[in-house]
């Protein structure tokens, strides 16, 4: 058998990436950026047709609406770039009719689904080249939440969608907290899936998310309206009163109830696949 060569340099960049949130007051120098995005050019793509364009968001101004289409979360507007991945079937068709072509032969949600993945391996590529410059990243999906915002302040027509944004900075700090993560075992199934036991899946998750969130007036109110919305208010008045005994937060119980939920959510279902249906993503047909 022949022995295996392995790269430390590559493994020590995919096992040792981490989240950064907190960036120096620093550029990114331009050849960094135009490497960078040839990483993304390269990047493997659905059918070789990579249905994506990137926007580079530099500018102050657009920096300062990305925070408020993210939460509120400023490391976006303090850091000096943040990538806006979209899915492009507009390029496509573009091309395909001005040579007297046809369309893609997909289904819409298809040609959707195929972008996302074309959009995501882009980032992904980008997230670990920066690495190997020193720069550190941070994904945000918040953008999806205001679909038609985003798509006005970066300008995109018909037939572009954002799909994810990667903001880019050189961390301030060199110390490594990486979160933890599900041990492979976890997440391989071999040959075919198996449903494991839920205590089983508990036992991982507690290991996982060790932490509880503090459990205020507001929180509270805001889980119960969020069960209440999900199951009813039988079951979330059952699932409340073991919330009080308990005194504190699971982490879901947290994300799910509190950080992202929002009972005024700018964009319905319905919305949201209309906002896709002018875009050339109609599921509805």
């Amino acid at each position: 058998m022949k022995q295996q060569v392995r790269d430390a340099g590559i493994f020590d960049i995919l096992e040792k990436r981490m989240t950064h949130r907190n960036f120096r007051d620093a550029p990114i120098e331009d050849d960094v950026f135009e490497i960078l995005m040839d990483v993304a050019a390269s990047a493997a793509s659905s059918g070789g047709l990579q249905r994506i364009s990137i926007v580079a968001v530099r500018d102050p101004e657009r920096r300062k609406k990305l925070v408020e289409m993210s939460r509120g979360q400023t490391f976006v507007e303090k850091a000096p770039l943040s990538l806006v991945f979209c899915v492009d079937h507009r390029r496509v068709r573009r091309v395909a009719e001005y040579e007297g072509s046809l369309d893609e032969p997909a289904l819409a949600i298809e040609l959707l689904w195929m972008g996302i993945i074309d959009a995501a391996i882009a980032a992904q590529s980008v997230a670990l080249a920066a690495e190997a410059f020193g720069l550190g990243s941070c994904y945000n999906g918040n953008i999806l939440e205001q679909p038609e915002e985003m798509s006005a302040l970066l300008e995109l027509p018909a037939g572009v969608v954002p799909a994810l944004m990667l903001t880019l900075g050189y961390p301030s700090s060199s110390e490594y907290k990486p979160s933890k993560k599900f041990d492979r075992s976890m997440l391989l199934h071999d040959e075919v899936y198996r449903d494991r036991p839920v205590e089983e899946l508990y036992s991982a998750y507690k290991e996982k998310h060790p932490q509880t969130a503090r459990l205020t007036p507001a929180r509270r109110e805001s889980l119960y309206r969020a069960l209440s919305q999900q199951y009813g208010e039988e079951i979330a008045n059952a699932r409340i009163e073991k919330v009080d005994e308990a005194g504190v937060l699971t982490p879901y119980q947290f994300l799910f109830g509190c950080y992202y939920f929002d009972d005024d959510q700018t964009y319905t279902q319905a919305q949201y696949l209309d906002f896709l249906a002018k875009n050339g993503f109609d599921f509805r047909k």
